[in-house]
């Protein structure tokens, strides 16, 4: 049994949907389970129909979600079906948008981060409905289950910790399925053990819920299908020294997504390297070539040097209140808070004068997390910032890429390089 993952923009349209079909088909003798993500940008929509409902925003609340809606229905207008099928598709997939509907219209009682994961999951579930039946009516048999019955976490939400042995023993009637019949899953969404509450598993999740559940399946190998040609050193869009990598380690994989490489989400590859499971990064638009793959074989260490871009980055700077040095105790005070808000410090340092935070500017995060610690720090901030991440680096690329930037922080390792830049055009 393999499991591929499909992205966003992968299943973003009616041609996009046909394509997967396109795919699935060049792999008829294989056993398969399909991870699908929200289709094209319908996640960045359900974030705005979050934000206006928190905002009691009503008209701007039921505008968003007359676009998902329009959107969703667009897609199985345009889908090579006849029409009593697509009329009969249209009027299910009404049946999950009137219950978001229905969600949005009652007010919010509890935190951000608990109703965020209740309507977020919308996304995923409206593609995997659509997709799956779109499937079933062109002859490629398969079976739809709602992720959220098998993936167990803990109440952590917006960044859930999966319960492994919950999860383990929840999946077994999904590996007796497996063995005569493909399964159309979501990936990102999970469920609150104990409870029916829906739980997420970080931006871009999809990726790590096709690593766990071929972790828990035995699966033989995991296929992330991408618009990409496999995992390069650098983003085709910004730097046109961009090239593909053929063969990764395990651990080098890692260490890319730990400083931020997107084409993978960071907690995949480890439940992969457990059980020896090899990793393809492959391209749906051109899915007969291959891809990355990421695998125990691959040689220790790249020698080409990989750039790594994060954007929309936040500086904060903490001061102690009574004109001190940052001790200890107050470090590992700023550390709680930091878990307390699921928020990660990509870059940190520690001077004389201040402790400073490089991380992403989440305003959902971020306001809080300053609220809570203003009484004991004086906190100072610089947005709109880039990160620039150097792996394997030389002292030409640096060279060339800090060229007449305005640095505001960095940091050396033996392999990485990392600046913080004012926002500047690459």
């Amino acid at each position: 049994m393999r499991v591929f993952k499909f992205g966003g923009a992968s299943v973003k349209s009616a041609d996009a949907l046909k394509n997967v079909h396109h795919v699935l088909t060049l792999f008829a003798q294989d056993r398969l389970l399909i991870v699908v993500s929200a289709m094209g940008k319908t996640t960045n929509e359900l974030e705005k129909i979050i934000e206006t409902w928190y905002k009691n925003d009503a008209s701007q609340c039921r505008r968003h979600c007359e676009a998902v809606a329009a959107y969703h229905l667009n897609i199985i207008h345009g889908l090579d079906l006849t029409a009593d099928q697509k009329s009969d598709l249209a009027a299910s997939t009404q049946v999950w948008l009137d219950m978001l509907g229905a969600l949005v219209a009652q007010p919010p009682v509890a935190s951000y981060n608990l109703h965020y994961d209740q309507i977020i999951c919308f996304g995923e579930l409206l593609a995997t409905h659509i997709i799956s039946h779109y499937l079933n009516f062109l002859g490629y048999k398969n079976t739809w289950i709602d992720a959220r019955n098998y993936l167990i976490t803990n109440h952590n939400h917006r960044n859930a910790s999966i319960n492994w042995q919950a999860t383990q023993k929840a999946l077994e009637p999904v590996a007796a399925q497996l063995r005569t019949q493909n399964v159309v899953t979501q990936g990102f969404i999970a469920r609150a053990n104990d409870s029916t509450l829906t739980t997420t598993l970080g931006r871009e999740g999809s990726d790590f819920t096709a690593s766990i559940l071929a972790h828990c399946l035995q699966a033989t190998q995991v296929t992330i299908w991408k618009d990409v040609a496999g995992v390069l050193n650098a983003d085709p869009k910004l730097f046109a020294f961009a090239q593909k990598i053929n063969e990764l380690s395990y651990q080098e994989a890692i260490s890319l997504t730990y400083y931020g490489a997107s084409v993978i989400h960071p907690k995949t590859v480890h439940p992969l390297q457990i059980k020896n499971i090899p990793l393809e990064v492959r391209s749906f638009l051109e899915p007969t070539k291959l891809g990355t793959l990421i695998h125990e074989q691959a040689p220790a260490q790249l020698h080409i040097p990989c750039i790594i871009l994060k954007k929309d980055q936040i500086l904060l700077y903490f001061h102690s209140n009574d004109l001190a040095f940052i001790e200890e105790a107050q470090l590992a005070t700023i550390y709680a808070h930091l878990q307390k808000y699921s928020i990660r410090a990509h870059l940190t340092q520690n001077t004389a004068r201040y402790f400073a935070i490089c991380t992403d500017n989440d305003g959902f995060k971020i306001q809080p997390f300053i609220a809570d610690l203003h009484q004991i720090f004086d906190i100072k901030t610089t947005t709109n910032l880039h990160l620039l991440n150097i792996r394997h680096f030389q002292p030409q690329i640096i060279a060339e890429l800090t060229a007449n930037q305005n640095i505001l922080m960095e940091h050396r390792s033996r392999t990485t390089a990392q600046f913080v830049l004012a926002q500047q055009t690459f």
